[in-house]
């Protein structure tokens, strides 16, 4: 039987992009910093996801529910297999498309 665990990993993945993305044009100036905020965020999106593979790897989906406008509407994060899968993929090429 698949279970929902609640987490906020989901979240977490998405706003490592945000923050990062935030990093890199304040640091537009050093090109070195700026790199460096891309590598470091890369590991780090890496390993929250790489974090949730026990989970899903037992079956269960991992989801984040962000907020509720309506009954029935909300905005969450969902992390099932083919989630997880693409996740880590995108993570790791980021990694190696930046060292590139």
């Amino acid at each position: 039987m698949m279970m929902e665990i609640i987490s906020i990993k989901p979240l977490l993945a998405v706003l490592v992009s945000l923050t990062s993305a935030a990093l890199i044009i304040a640091s537009y100036r050093w090109p070195n910093v700026r790199e460096s905020w891309s590598i470091g965020a890369g590991i780090i999106k890496f390993l929250i996801i790489a974090s949730m593979i026990p989970v899903i790897l037992r079956g269960d989906v991992i989801q984040y529910t962000l907020f509720t406008l309506l009954p029935g509407v909300a905005v969450k994060f969902r992390v099932d297999a083919f989630g997880l899968f693409f996740g880590i993929t995108a993570s790791f090429l980021w990694i190696m498309t930046t060292l590139y």
